[in-house]
């Protein structure tokens, strides 16, 4: 059924005989936009209407959650109001998903771990939000605003914390293995990016990458067992952003073997799912630790093409399509192939200015640090002219660089500096 006839089909509410099904559905098809990076439209059908912050939870009597609530459908409220929190997460709006995942949660106190799942990342995300405003009060020089944030900050990070926990326990314990392997990366993930504040000590960290490294040998083939072995692989003691795909790491936490084995692992999973956003991820993953290895150009060249060309293929992948084309850039210019990693990086500058903005403003999953991603693949690309330009002009042969070549080049690197500046005033 396409989107305007399920519309139709739900608009009609006459020919449905069952009015709870009619709100069902309009979860189902929500859950369906959400994945689609359009929350926005998933918040419509479930509530009727965005609510900012200051508004107390009040959805139209046409929504999923309001039928789901007048006729005491229990699980069909925390479908609605599950899916809504996540829905108001991936907007940014940290405190409306909080409320309203709270909800959803006493309605089955000890039930829904993937509402538990979903708290823990908004409490998270909020985390990470107190966490720059604590910064942007420390350089402003407000500091009890900043001890304020801070404070704020690991009361979110400490919640965030429990809540993965009790989801992990909780699908563990109802045998729910993508389930429970999604609350261990999380907690992972937690513990790994807030090492400075120690959210999660180092006893229970290890604990839950070997509880992790467990329960990824039992499950079945499928996105979770895709990224998390990615993730598990490239966990750090020190990592340096929010990308481990923009730098070689120091050191990993687990041995070269058992990463380049987990890595391995992912792309076989990909490649039996035939997914291309997998195979691109997959690969690109490994071969950004090829890259990292020394003198294994040409392995690192081969799997991060694969990567570029699942990434491209019907435009599955074009959020990731960016780093690999950057990824290879890196890869061309450690072979001295300059021109032709310039070309890389140009396309990776190109998807990255295509996708930025949808990325900022709804694409709260797959958002990048600014510091991370954009402004080094700017000043990269920028650089990369410049030293080919310097090249030209030192050559002997004065037709080697044509003045018309140079002017184009110079051109090419006051628009590269052009747009950081511009992606520095929206960031």
């Amino acid at each position: 059924m396409s989107n305007s006839e399920t519309h139709k089909s739900l608009d009609n509410h006459g020919a449905v005989a069952n009015i709870q099904q009619v709100a069902r559905m309009k979860s189902e098809l929500a859950q369906v936009y959400s994945n689609l990076g359009q929350p926005r439209q998933a918040i419509a059908l479930l509530c009727g209407k965005l609510v900012d912050k200051s508004q107390e939870i009040e959805c139209t009597p046409d929504s999923a959650t309001q039928i789901a609530t007048k006729y005491n459908d229990k699980s069909g409220q925390v479908a609605a109001l599950g899916i809504l929190g996540e829905a108001y997460r991936l907007i940014g709006n940290d405190d409306q998903a909080i409320k309203y995942l709270h909800v959803a949660q006493q309605l089955y106190p000890a039930y829904d771990f993937l509402v538990l799942n979903s708290l823990g990342n908004a409490y998270k995300s909020r985390a990470q939000l107190r966490e720059l405003q604590a910064d942007s009060a420390n350089k402003a020089g407000i500091y009890s605003k900043e001890n304020e944030f801070t404070q704020k900050s690991v009361e979110d990070y400490n919640q965030a914390h429990q809540y993965f926990q009790k989801s992990a326990k909780l699908a563990s314990d109802q045998k729910q293995t993508l389930a429970e392997m999604r609350g261990l990366l999380n907690l992972i993930q937690l513990g790994s990016q807030t090492n400075k504040n120690k959210v999660i000590n180092d006893q229970e960290f290890n604990q839950t990458v070997h509880d992790a490294l467990k329960v990824l040998e039992i499950l079945p083939d499928s996105a979770t067992k895709v990224y998390g072995a990615i993730d598990l692989a490239y966990l750090q003691s020190d990592a340096k952003g929010t990308s481990p795909f923009t730098y070689c790491p120091n050191k990993f936490i687990l041995p070269n073997a058992d990463v380049l084995n987990l890595l391995q692992k992912s792309v076989s999973a990909s490649q039996n799912l035939q997914d291309n956003r997998l195979l691109s991820y997959s690969n690109g993953a490994l071969g950004h630790f090829w890259e990292c290895q020394p003198k294994q150009e040409t392995a690192a060249l081969k799997y991060t093409q694969t990567a570029i060309v699942a990434a491209d293929n019907k435009l599955s992948a074009k959020d990731s399509l960016y780093l690999w084309e950057w990824q290879a850039g890196r890869i061309l210019d450690q072979q001295n192939r300059k021109e032709e990693a310039i070309a890389s990086y140009q396309r990776a500058f190109d998807t990255l200015e295509d996708i930025r903005s949808d990325i900022l403003t709804a694409e709260r999953d797959v958002q990048f640090d600014f510091r991370d991603v954009v402004r080094p693949l700017h000043r990269t690309l920028a650089q990369s002219r410049l030293d080919l330009l310097e090249v030209g002009a030192m050559s002997t042969t004065r037709y080697a660089y044509a003045d018309e070549r140079r002017a184009k080049e110079l051109s090419e690197v006051v628009k590269t500096i052009d747009a950081l500046k511009l992606s520095e005033l929206q960031n």
